[in-house]
């Protein structure tokens, strides 16, 4: 598999260890029940035939992602962003004591969820500086890039363990209309990076 590009780093992990799992579970197959929410029951029969369905479907290479060189970027990079973000909110006059998140929307603009005294001003302050906004979304691409790499090797390792308690604890993942939102949180000279997940609420990083 390989990376797009920083601003192009879909979460192709995710989705590709997402259409894997959804084609091992056989919806149309005889051998496979799926009931109510979480609730999946396979045959013992259709289990083995999917396990090693899913093990060629899941045999994409993971080793020449390189995921920890990218987390070593990102994490200089967030760094970076960091510092740069509280000389400019210093010069800005913005009032970090009042918490909070920043966030972009899908046009790809920085914005402030929620509400905050000086959410007008905040927005304006990227809009101005576009350098900062562009430090902003390659940092969003990386650490979302990161979280579904994770999530899929997560659910790899699960998967060979027991099929059917993985398919359980990685439900959400088979979520057709889940959204995840990277947000920096800013509270006084403190940063906090997490994601707002439909299907989860909010999880902050490790």
């Amino acid at each position: 598999m390989k990376i797009l590009g920083v601003t192009g780093a879909v979460p192709l992990a995710s989705r590709k260890v997402v259409e894997a799992a959804k084609q091992a579970l056989g919806a149309g197959d005889a051998n496979a029940a799926a009931g109510d929410g979480d609730e999946v029951q396979l045959s013992a029969e259709a289990r083995g035939k999917q396990a090693l369905r899913t093990t060629e479907l899941l045999n994409w290479n993971a080793e020449s992602i390189q995921v920890g060189d990218i987390r070593k970027e990102y994490e200089q990079n967030l760094a970076g962003l960091q510092s740069r973000l509280t000389l400019e909110f210093a010069k800005a006059g913005i009032d970090t004591s009042n918490v909070f998140q920043l966030q972009t929307d899908p046009s790809g603009r920085v914005v402030v969820a929620g509400n905050h005294p000086q959410k007008e001003k905040i927005e304006q302050m990227f809009v101005d500086n576009p350098g900062l906004r562009d430090d902003f979304v390659k940092v969003n691409a990386q650490a979302d890039w990161l979280r579904a790499a994770d999530e899929a090797m997560a659910f790899q390792r699960a998967y060979a363990e027991n099929p059917e308690e993985a398919v359980k604890r990685f439900a959400h993942l088979f979520n057709d209309n889940r959204s995840v939102t990277f947000q920096l949180t800013v509270r006084g000279d403190e940063f906090e990076t997490g994601f707002l997940d439909s299907s989860r609420g909010y999880v902050r990083t490790e």
